[in-house]
């Protein structure tokens, strides 16, 4: 959120035709889309914050705002409203994660390593 609010809110470029907007995105979706199919989570979980960058980019766009200042002030409470969303699914995800190592004997715990033992 704050690239946006540095990069795109003194520019006169509307902020989904920047590069910092299809560069995020891009690599939103890609992560993504590695995690999803690599782990079998749901893809509405990583998508959130997919969704959560496009509703940014939809808020800097907004064509009336006075100045910059006020952009980046809605920009900070549009992430400040997200913020929740986001950590829910998160928290959603690991759960996930954690039943599909349960399920798994193929994965590790999360937060514990083995060492192996050289002989």
């Amino acid at each position: 959120m704050a690239t946006y609010t540095v990069l795109s809110s003194s520019s006169r470029v509307p902020p989904i035709r920047s590069w910092v907007g299809r560069s995020t995105l891009l690599g939103a979706a890609a992560l993504a889309s590695v995690a999803i199919n690599s782990f079998l989570l749901p893809p509405l979980l990583l998508l959130t914050p997919w969704f959560g960058i496009l509703g940014a980019l939809g808020v800097m766009a907004y064509p009336w705002y006075s100045d910059g200042l006020v952009r980046a002030l809605v920009v900070f409470g549009y992430a400040f409203c997200c913020a929740p969303v986001l950590w829910a699914q998160l928290t959603k995800a690991m759960g996930s994660l954690q039943t599909l190592i349960e399920r798994e004997a193929f994965f590790p715990r999360l937060g514990r390593l083995r060492r192996c033992r050289i002989q």
